[in-house]
């Protein structure tokens, strides 16, 4: 994720409200406050038509902010006029053609004051690829993801940029795919189940590796078998058949409440035992309506399951039955395997509340309880300070307590809920001014 900087916001407005862009084929004399840019676009040495073409302003470098756009007319021609010029502040047109015939490329433009600048661009031809991904097991393809890496050919600022072309497609209901717009170079084909089925894997038909940060990738030194595929300009090609085939190391369950409700939006975090490595999203799963969950792509070793749910209502555990992870259950996956049947009940987290009535050297703590999932607590509550300490059951999610022979000054007292079998345990601290 790239991350923006505040200033972006500010310095949109800035432009916007002092920019007045109009494109035209034929502006009269720019006024001195005001430039113009005109060129012409050409693909093999002819006019390219239909191109869009945007022109940005750009702060160093650090932003490109679009304050205008024109369509290249039958003779490649487009053209900006009355661009309010400072000298603080770059120019750039960024062209993409909507036919894909030509890849997506930007180019600098120095405008002067006062007069009409010509930027004529060449664009290099585009290519594509093209093909068929079906599933061993019969489904729909439509689960299946293209991911293409390619040449680094991007677009944008450093903190925000984007491959000049495509490098992801779902494919069509009969599994055929096609990417266009595509510059000369050497590419890598993964294809990725989001039904969690089957591995990542390379074309052709070869398993994904794993990067040094446990994701997948068909770069030759991650998977030396994985066949590159090399395009030259403006070559389209298509790829053979590519069919889902290696399982997926995953894991099935239900998570619910403690009285078997099932429970939705709950995250499944898998980690690898003994080490601080998750995945993320890739990873990651989250509870359908039915509590039902899918942790997939697993890479082959021990796993344990960190669950969370949602809005702080029900109170986190690792699987099986444990605050700790420390007395997580392990979980050992390889070859593919498939491991169903958890079964993972949440306790509802607790609210404490409390207010006091000070005497001399006395304190009275009336307490509440209540469950974040709804209802009150039961069980009991301590208050205790030092080696003073007091219980009391809870009636209705209520109960009193007093504590005597408190030394006068500001004291912290802790007020603890034991929880029950389906209550997390809770704890509080209150500051009291004994007198």
């Amino acid at each position: 994720m790239h991350v923006r900087r505040p200033v972006r916001a500010l310095l949109t407005a800035v432009l916007l409200a002092a920019t007045v862009l109009v494109g035209t084929a034929g502006s009269p004399a720019v006024a001195a406050s005001t430039s113009a840019v005109k060129g012409a676009v050409t693909l093999d040495g002819k006019a390219l038509s239909g191109v869009k073409v945007t022109l940005m302003w750009t702060d160093d470098g650090d932003y490109y902010i679009p304050i205008g756009t024109d369509t290249t007319d039958s003779n490649g021609v487009y053209s900006f006029s009355k661009v309010t010029y400072q000298s603080d502040y770059g120019f750039r047109v960024r062209l993409v053609d909507p036919q894909a015939r030509a890849v997506t490329t930007e180019r600098s433009v120095v405008l002067k004051p006062g007069t009409t600048v010509t930027r004529n661009v060449w664009m290099d031809k585009a290519g594509s690829l093209r093909g068929k991904v079906a599933r061993a097991d019969g489904a729909s393809p439509t689960t299946v993801r293209l991911d293409l890496d390619g040449p680094d050919i991007t677009i944008g600022v450093p903190d925000n940029f984007e491959y000049a072309y495509p490098t992801t497609v779902k494919p069509a209901a009969d599994g055929t795919w096609v990417l266009k717009g595509l510059p000369a170079g050497d590419y890598d084909v993964k294809f990725h189940d989001t039904a969690k089925t089957y591995a990542d894997q390379c074309y052709h038909n070869v398993k994904a590796g794993l990067d040094d940060d446990e994701s997948t990738a068909c770069r030759s030194e991650i998977t030396p078998a994985a066949t590159t595929t090399t395009l030259t300009e403006g070559q389209n090609k298509t790829l053979s058949t590519e069919t889902m085939s290696h399982l997926a190391n995953r894991i099935t369950g239900t998570v619910t409440d403690t009285s078997g409700n099932p429970l939705k939006g709950v995250s499944v975090l898998p980690w690898r035992a003994g080490s601080g490595t998750t995945n993320g999203q890739e990873w990651d799963a989250v509870t359908q309506a039915s509590g039902n969950f899918k942790v997939g792509y697993l890479p082959d070793g021990q796993w344990q399951l960190e669950i969370a749910g949602e809005n702080n209502v029900y109170a986190p555990e690792w699987y099986d039955d444990s605050v700790l992870r420390s007395g997580a259950a392990t979980l050992p996956l390889s070859g593919g395997q498939l491991t169903t049947g958890l079964t993972i009940k949440l306790k509802s987290n607790a609210t404490v509340t409390t207010t006091t009535s000070v005497g001399t050297t006395s304190v009275k703590f009336a307490i509440s309880v209540s469950r974040r999932a709804g209802g009150v607590g039961y069980g009991d509550v301590t208050v205790s300070r030092g080696t003073v300490t007091k219980t009391a059951h809870l009636s209705g999610g209520k109960a009193t307590i007093s504590l005597f022979g408190i030394p006068a000054g500001t004291r912290t007292f802790t007020i603890s809920y034991s929880g029950t079998a389906s209550t997390a345990p809770a704890v509080i601290k209150k500051v009291v001014a004994v007198n």
